[in-house]
């Protein structure tokens, strides 16, 4: 269970309707002989999360209910209110998907993997081949070369992503909030992703010496980024250290 308090109330009622909050815990000050009040808001944006935590608040405050009642009627027979006076809330935030946690990161996998392996190993075999020596011999100019390539690469794969995002929509029902927008923010980011792994994919091409050290070289890049991501799994749940590092190294999807 990771515990958020650095958040105001509006922060964390958006977040809530979104999603990116399980439940909002809300403490109020203990004063004897009252009961100590719990208001829990929940989200049917968090799936089944929120059951869990119920269950798991639920048998937390009865058993400390359960043990307080043993240590009063120890010493006394007088009927003692409820330790814990727990209200529980459910509000309907935005309806949650798996897919809309799969499609994400599977956009951000395929524009990684072709954004650095794709160019890494074309610059490659143009190298190996001595066909950019070759352009070198003709007017192109370099920066031609290296834009014809991205704008190409780019093109492609901005093609397939609208594949996916629209297979994911049709098909198994991926949320589309603010439908044509939320499509095109999509592009613009694909985009800009697409551009930032091209330059890893350029940098790799440069290093490697042959085609067998591309897959390495590019592993050193592509791997921490799959993990810490949350392409496969989110990352919430991983340790601190790797929590902190995924702030600042994931994909930008």
């Amino acid at each position: 269970m990771h515990l958020i308090h650095d958040q105001t109330a509006d922060e964390m009622s958006k977040n809530l309707a979104k999603g990116n909050l399980d439940a909002i815990l809300d403490l109020k000050p203990f004063a004897p002989p009252a009961s100590m009040t719990v208001h829990v808001q929940y989200s049917q944006a968090s799936g089944d999360k929120g059951s869990v935590l119920k269950s798991a608040l639920n048998n937390i405050f009865y058993r400390i209910q359960s043990e307080e009642l043993k240590r009063i009627q120890s010493y006394t027979t007088v009927k003692v209110p409820n330790l814990i006076d727990l209200k529980e809330e459910t509000i309907s935030g935005r309806p949650y998907k798996y897919i809309d946690f799969i499609l994400p990161g599977q956009l951000g996998f395929s524009l990684l993997s072709s954004g650095v392996f794709g160019t890494a190993f074309v610059f490659l075999s143009l190298r190996l081949t001595l066909v950019i020596k070759r352009f070198f011999a003709t007017p192109v100019k370099r920066y031609s070369i290296v834009l014809g390539e991205a704008i190409a690469r780019l093109a492609f794969s901005l093609l397939g992503s609208l594949f996916i995002i629209l297979v994911g929509h049709y098909m198994f029902g991926f949320t589309l909030i603010h439908g044509v927008t939320t499509v095109l923010n999509m592009m613009v980011l694909s985009a800009i992703g697409l551009i930032i792994f091209m330059g890893f994919g350029f940098t790799v091409s440069g290093i490697a010496k042959n085609e067998s050290s591309v897959p390495p070289l590019s592993n050193i890049i592509t791997l921490p980024q799959f993990l810490l991501s949350g392409t496969f799994f989110p990352s919430p749940p991983s340790p601190t250290g790797c929590n902190i590092s995924a702030r600042y190294y994931r994909l930008p999807i």
